[in-house]
């Protein structure tokens, strides 16, 4: 794993070229070693929390929601077609 840590660090070729953090879930695999080759590069490493059961379900709650703003607001403006041939 270290070595895939040195791989995506790489200057010029490496996968995380410009960035600043790299999200990584609570799998053993980013071991602390992996995670300091990464901080080496200057990338700041963050560790996504706990899962949280239904998470997905309040996030997609609140799309619909936001959605729903969107166009009840804008339901006096024109309606724009699509797809049309």
């Amino acid at each position: 794993m270290n070595q895939k840590a040195q791989n995506v660090t790489m200057e010029g070729s490496g996968a995380l070229g410009d960035s600043r953090y790299l999200l990584h879930d609570r799998d053993t695999k980013y071991t602390a070693s992996f995670l300091a080759i990464i901080e080496l590069a200057h990338v700041k490493t963050l560790r996504l929390p706990a899962p949280i059961p239904n998470s997905n379900e309040d996030s997609e709650r609140s799309v619909r929601s936001a959605k729903r703003s969107v166009f009840q607001s804008s339901s006096s403006l024109a309606s724009v077609p699509y797809d049309e041939r």
